[in-house]
């Protein structure tokens, strides 16, 4: 099927706004790659500074934090602590 470039315009903002990568954004759409990719070259304006942005997403949630002591203990915690606790914890 044949996507008129205000349709496709309207698909990639969309995705721009999704804060996935585009593999993972034409998976979720069952859109193909390869023409997502086409399009997006033919009507995203390269920016004239250079710049590029940038998303970066939020860490898991059950994200593991690990102190390891001059002993070669170590303590593993399956939440990331406050500053204060470790402050106490480490005194």
């Amino acid at each position: 099927m044949k996507h008129t470039k205000e349709q496709m315009q309207v698909v990639i903002n969309e995705w721009q706004t999704s804060g996935l990568n585009k593999k993972e954004f034409c998976r979720q759409r069952n859109i193909k790659y390869q023409n997502f990719h086409y399009w997006c070259k033919r009507l995203i304006s390269v920016p004239s500074t250079g710049f590029t942005e940038v998303r970066v997403q939020q860490p898991e949630v059950n994200a593991e934090c690990e102190v390891l002591f001059p002993s070669g203990a170590r303590l593993i915690l399956h939440r990331e602590p406050s500053a204060d606790w470790l402050r106490e914890l480490l005194r």
